[in-house]
């Protein structure tokens, strides 16, 4: 049968080796049934995260930014900060002349450019390049889709990703909701 034992604050000792701390013994687990609410979370905790591949070989010739991803969607749980991180694969030019421009999309709509000329003059390099970006203060409750463009600094020059030497390449978004 089991029992239930009703607390308001659950304290561990003042002092000695485990002070201010409460155990829960190895082998047992602590089960909180409706989750941590993001504002139980300390600054800089990480409330939640969704990622999104593409593993297809994508050529553009325009400077209009073309979408790399299928869209990372997060409704978020608390007023929070949302770190973008993107790992795109096998970038590379037509030319030694071609150059490329990367843009943070939210809710599909263009919000900052995050790397311009970042392959100017190398040619067929096929090179990753990772990009970061924190969008710094968001709504509890809003959802937001985000993504990242790519796109010919030039109109005509050839760029493209998931192009590494070995064969189809796969590149990554991950973007997360941090507690402010």
């Amino acid at each position: 049968m089991a029992s239930e034992l009703i607390v308001q604050t659950l304290k561990g000792p003042t002092s000695g080796a485990n002070a201010n701390k409460v155990i829960i013994p190895s082998g047992q687990t602590l089960s909180v049934a409706d989750g941590v609410q993001a504002s139980d979370m300390p600054s800089g905790s990480v409330i939640q995260t969704a990622y999104t591949i593409q593993d297809t070989f994508t050529t553009t010739t325009s400077n209009s930014y073309t979408d790399i991803f299928p869209n990372a969607t997060l409704t978020l749980k608390g007023d929070s900060k949302v770190l973008v991180i993107a790992t795109i694969s096998g970038v590379t030019t037509g030319s030694s002349a071609a150059r490329v421009s990367f843009m943070l999309k939210r809710d599909s709509s263009n919000y900052d450019e995050i790397s311009r000329d970042a392959f100017y003059t190398l040619g067929d390099i096929r090179a990753p390049v990772t990009l970061t970006y924190m969008i710094p203060a968001s709504t509890a409750g809003t959802t937001h889709t985000f993504n990242i463009g790519f796109g010919s600094v030039i109109n005509g020059d050839t760029v493209t990703f998931n192009a590494p030497y070995s064969g189809a390449g796969m590149s990554t978004l991950v973007v997360q909701e941090i507690a402010g």
